[in-house]
């Protein structure tokens, strides 16, 4: 019987990771597909869900699979959490990259300030600056005649567009 507290562990984990996995999914709306693709009038969902994590959906599926294997009792369901856990990565690479061709102004800022799956666990790089203008935009970067008032900000590069972070 001591183990029943990591089987109730498991049931909260699994109802509150589909309670967010539906938010997410209902957010999107007509957005939503199974395979990563641009719609007509596409929209860059940066509210709600979309402004804990990323990639809500994905969050909240492993989740679900990590409450159902707590729920469970562990055994051999656990080595589904890191299969899942590996296609979704894949798949999260394909949209990631779609969403930086598709918002190239836009997503760069949002991949800085939203984790990609786990709110919380790596702390968003917060260092670009919003404009006071009101548009929201971000400022273009100064030009060679614009002296910079932050010369230690760190700068895009190549690599900009692979989140790369430890799973």
């Amino acid at each position: 019987m001591g183990a029943s507290w990591v089987r109730v562990l498991g049931l909260a984990v699994l109802a509150a990771s589909t309670v967010f996995t539906l938010w997410a999914r209902f957010s999107l709306g007509t957005m939503w597909s199974m395979a990563p693709m641009v719609k007509d009038d596409h929209q860059l969902r940066t509210r709600g869900p979309y402004a804990v994590t990323r990639h809500p959906i994905y969050t909240g599926v492993l989740g679900m699979l990590l409450g159902a294997t707590l729920l469970s009792g562990l055994g051999q369901w656990i080595v589904l959490f890191p299969v899942g856990l590996i296609l979704f990565e894949v798949k999260i690479r394909m949209e990631e990259h779609l969403m930086l061709a598709t918002f190239p102004d836009e997503y760069p800022r949002y991949r800085r300030q939203v984790p990609q799956l786990v709110p919380g666990l790596w702390p968003p790089a917060r260092h670009e600056s919003v404009s006071d203008d009101g548009t929201g935009k971000t400022p273009a970067p100064p030009t060679p005649a614009t002296k910079d008032p932050d010369p230690n900000r760190p700068r895009p590069s190549q690599d900009d567009d692979l989140d790369i972070r430890p799973l």
